[in-house]
């Protein structure tokens, strides 16, 4: 009898770590997809694998998933819709644009259906895992150690360096990228963190929205305390090496919602913590201002782009792509303002030509200029309607709010699967379930 509950009870527990592993997988899978210099490589701009992809993902849930995914496959429905009527109406969008949204989405649901209780902790533990390999790499990146470039493979990325002689002969290369999987090094970036992701913007919206997991949805987590604090640290200190003005901006906002907010955690004083960190943070950076300058993290993320050559205060600064982010967001909204029902994307990019500096970032709102207004509401209240069920108050809604535009924004798409995790959980978790499984009334 013993020995027969001994063989059951390794049976239970290789089940429970197949499930393990087989979400944590789902999950570097699911980061892949957030814009990771592999996803840049070979996924983006494939449509083929796409595709075969969305239907691989598509199948999986549907087998077992069905209910939990609905509202995921509602908005892949609409927002396929939407493309289908905009390439009758304008004739210049194609699948590819849907493809992006859907695959995002669908692979978010699917890392999150496998285990659903857990889901919050293995993604933190993942997270830590690739920050913790990332300050490592790049602190010795800084001492002049690049291990990247002696142990990974190299890529060519689609950053363009552009250089003249005395003769005005033009040459020109691409920028190499080293490692996908653990750690890249991206020489258009040598001296700043970017983790596996293309460019230090998306790196922050991993480690900010790990943050906001961590300091505003903890009745979800399993984590002690000790590890908690461990984790608000490791990701802090991870976000201040990637030099993103954008992601000083985040971390700072969340700072401020946890020191307005009420501390209802009595076993962590969170903020005695937030000032904690915020001195040291100031403290840090003062430092490395004095000893490095002009490649300090401050100057890079801020001063930099703050004032331009002449040292006067200037939002447009030579050291600053605002100017070019700015002048999509203005293109965007006079395209939806004049056309409505959307241009289409060949549609946008003949009208966005006009202003030779909109080029880069302007999602959500450039999803709007291209297929319309009405799919850009839906998929706005589709990613914001769940926060409703935050329990602590609608200042963390608006900072979710906050980390979204102040990453799509700046970015080239208005779906992160970082991002868009945390209304899909709100959505499907439901409270009374939470309180059921976790034992004790919240």
């Amino acid at each position: 009898m013993q020995l027969c509950r001994r063989k059951i009870g390794m049976s239970n527990a290789f089940k429970i770590s197949k499930k393990a592993l087989c979400q944590y997988i789902l999950i570097y899978i699911m980061l892949l997809f957030n814009q990771s210099n592999f996803f840049a490589f070979y996924i983006d701009g494939s449509q083929g694998i796409q595709l075969i992809l969305i239907l691989l993902f598509s199948a999986a849930l549907l087998l077992r998933h069905r209910r939990k995914a609905q509202y995921g496959f509602y908005v892949c429905l609409f927002m396929l819709l939407a493309v289908t009527f905009e390439r009758f109406w304008s004739g210049g969008v194609g699948i590819a644009f849907w493809c992006e949204i859907a695959l995002k989405v669908l692979i978010v649901y699917l890392a999150f259906c496998v285990d659903e209780e857990h889901f919050l902790d293995r993604f933190l533990k993942l997270v830590s895992i690739l920050a913790s390999i990332s300050i490592l790499l790049w602190g010795l990146q800084i001492l002049n150690i690049n291990l990247p470039t002696r142990l990974f493979t190299v890529h060519d990325t689609r950053n363009i360096h552009v250089e003249y002689d005395y003769q005005g002969n033009r040459s020109a290369w691409n920028y190499k990228c080293y490692g996908l999987f653990l750690y890249s090094y991206l020489t258009y970036y040598p001296n700043r963190n970017v983790g596996i992701f293309t460019e230090p913007g998306i790196y922050q919206a991993v480690l900010n929205s790990a943050l906001f997991v961590l300091l505003f949805m903890d009745e979800w987590l399993h984590i002690d305390v000790s590890k908690r604090k461990k984790y608000v640290i490791l990701f802090s200190v991870a976000l201040l090496t990637t030099q993103s003005t954008s992601g000083y901006l985040g971390f700072l906002a969340s700072l401020l919602v946890l020191l307005l907010s009420r501390n209802e955690d009595n076993s962590i004083n969170w903020k005695k913590m937030a000032v904690s960190l915020s001195l040291a943070a100031l403290i840090g950076l003062g430092i490395d201002l004095a000893i490095r300058g002009e490649d300090s993290l401050l100057n890079v993320a801020f001063i930099s782009k703050l004032f331009d050559n002449s040292n006067r205060l200037s939002l447009v600064a030579e050291n600053s792509t605002g100017k070019y982010r700015m002048a999509s967001l203005l293109m965007s909204l006079q395209a939806m303002l004049n056309h409505p029902l959307g241009l289409g994307y060949e549609g946008w990019i003949s009208y966005s030509s006009i202003n030779e500096l909109s080029g880069a970032g302007g999602y959500p709102l450039k999803l709007g200029a291209v297929l319309g207004i009405i799919p850009l509401l839906y998929l706005m209240i589709w990613i914001f309607s769940p926060l409703k069920n935050l329990r602590k108050g609608w200042t963390e809604s608006l900072l979710f709010v906050f980390l979204y535009f102040n990453t799509s924004l700046a970015q080239t798409s208005a779906v992160y699967p970082v991002l868009i995790m945390i209304p899909i959980i709100l959505k499907e978790l439901d409270r009374d379930r939470v309180i059921e499984m976790r034992g004790y009334y919240i």
